[in-house]
């Protein structure tokens, strides 16, 4: 699903995200004072979430830290700072695959293609057990993750095919 306003791509769920904690213990992390206009700008990205399906409500005793960062071309995108939950995740062993061997695999290319993964990550379904540590607030309200997000540190090795 593509989360930018007025784009959604439509496609099935692949797979499910998993975040192994070392103990069952929940993250809670305080809250950002987020200034008014940042505010409305969370409010309309909460929403569109909701409507795509990405976030649902939320009863949990998770929470971790949000933000609102400016993008380059004026749009604006949720930032959760999963700092906290990703010291407690259990690392996965698989190693990343190397930048260089792509990089050396394109010599004598003429022809090249820019693709954007960033919504890819929300094809991904979190597992169903674990959605409850995606949690984060907004004006009073709890919201948990439903589809996989690009900040989590085991993410990129699930969206990779790991």
């Amino acid at each position: 699903m593509e989360i930018r306003s007025g784009h959604i791509i439509k496609g099935n769920a692949i797979g499910h995200h998993r975040i192994i904690t070392n103990d069952d213990k929940p993250v809670l992390s305080q809250l950002y004072k987020l200034g008014g206009a940042k505010e409305e700008i969370l409010s309309k990205i909460v929403k569109e979430y909701l409507k795509l399906g990405i976030i649902h409500p939320s009863e949990s005793a998770w929470r971790s830290l949000i933000i609102v960062v400016p993008k380059k071309n004026g749009e604006h995108r949720l930032c959760i700072d999963y700092r906290r939950l990703n010291d407690a995740t259990i690392k996965d062993a698989y190693p990343m695959p190397r930048v260089e061997k792509f990089i050396n695999a394109l010599e004598g290319a003429t022809h090249f293609t820019k693709l954007g993964t960033e919504s890819g990550y929300h094809l991904i379904n979190m597992t169903p057990i674990d959605i409850e540590k995606t949690v984060f607030a907004c004006r009073e309200r709890l919201f948990e993750f439903v589809k996989m997000l690009l900040d989590w540190l085991m993410g990129q090795l699930h969206f990779i095919g790991r």
